[in-house]
């Protein structure tokens, strides 16, 4: 991720999507509660949500083990295979696209140095196109999650469920702001992490954090650089990471406060005037719960299965 190193286009797709569904699986617990925290308010009373029981004022403890109580400890991976099969592609794509990005950037700059700037185009290009592709199964990933009962009925089911009520446009409901979360939240994420990770690699530390067969970060300095990426980025775009998670169950529960357009600005004022500057960082402490270990296993998977693919005769011809 620093420096000039050259990543095959293959290897980043392959190391950077069992990466993604490493880090999401091990981190599904936090990942489905921070989405209920997410869009509790608006669901309250609604019979068909598991967000409908509980309060983010409860904080992070009673809230799980309200829904450890009412759906079991195995509800908290509810909805994590098609989390799986999202973040697969997207991981892949992301990494790809970095890497390619990276590698066009810097050989258009005068001395083809990597700047912490670089990084950020890159990482901006590189996770907006993923979120574009694959954004049908980031919303049923959101639906499934929240569901307290089996309306979705799957993947498949679901999709056909969304298709059906809300036509072939519902299944992209919150691209916009979902793009408006991507897009710098990786620009962010890739520049810490290939920045924390350039410096760590550097001589001030005598290689303490470089393997020195492959000469590529090490596991703990990929844990170190990944928990810095996600905690800077995450903590600066969840306010719009919420307003994602409000707009694609918006409408698909009965019974709750659904209230509002549905629309980025109708959502945005809705939760203004309801629960303040305060409303827009629901959840948040089950995000950050979240995302230093999720990116810290992430970017740990990716460096290890680049060493493994990248080394020298035992890629398989890549």
């Amino acid at each position: 991720m620093g420096g000039t190193d050259e990543v095959n286009p293959r290897s980043a797709a392959i190391a950077g999507g069992m990466a993604g569904c490493v880090g999401k699986t091990v981190t599904a617990p936090l990942s489905r509660l921070t989405i209920l925290l997410q869009v509790a308010p608006m669901l309250q009373g609604s019979s068909g949500s598991a967000a409908g029981s509980i309060r983010a004022s409860n904080g992070l403890i009673a809230s799980f083990s309200t829904i450890l109580r009412k759906e079991g400890f195995l509800s908290f991976w509810k909805g994590n295979m098609t989390s799986v099969v999202h973040r697969f592609p997207y991981s892949a794509i992301n990494f790809t696209v970095y890497e390619k990005m990276r590698a066009v950037l810097r050989g258009m700059t005068p001395d083809g140095v990597e700047t912490p700037a670089l990084r950020l185009v890159a990482g901006a290009l590189g996770g907006g196109v993923a979120t574009a592709m694959v954004y049908p199964l980031d919303l049923m990933r959101a639906r499934l999650s929240v569901q307290s009962g089996n309306q979705y009925n799957g993947l498949l089911g679901g999709t056909k469920k969304v298709v059906g009520e809300e036509g072939v446009l519902g299944m992209y409901k919150g691209l916009g702001a979902s793009l408006l979360v991507a897009v710098p939240n990786m620009a962010l994420g890739y520049c810490v992490y290939g920045t924390a990770k350039e410096f760590l690699m550097g001589s001030q530390f005598h290689g303490a954090f470089t393997d020195k067969e492959s000469d590529k970060l090490t596991a703990k300095g990929a844990v170190l650089s990944g928990a810095m990426s996600g905690l800077l980025s995450s903590g600066l775009t969840f306010p719009v990471d919420l307003l994602r998670r409000r707009l694609q169950v918006h409408g698909a529960f009965e019974g709750g406060r659904d209230v509002g357009p549905g629309t980025i600005r109708g959502t945005f004022g809705t939760i203004l005037s309801t629960s303040g500057v305060r409303g827009f960082y629901s959840g948040i402490s089950s995000e950050l719960v979240k995302v230093i270990p999720m990116c810290a296993v992430t970017f740990s998977v990716y460096e290890l299965c680049l060493r493994v693919l990248e080394k020298p005769g035992g890629h398989g011809g890549w």
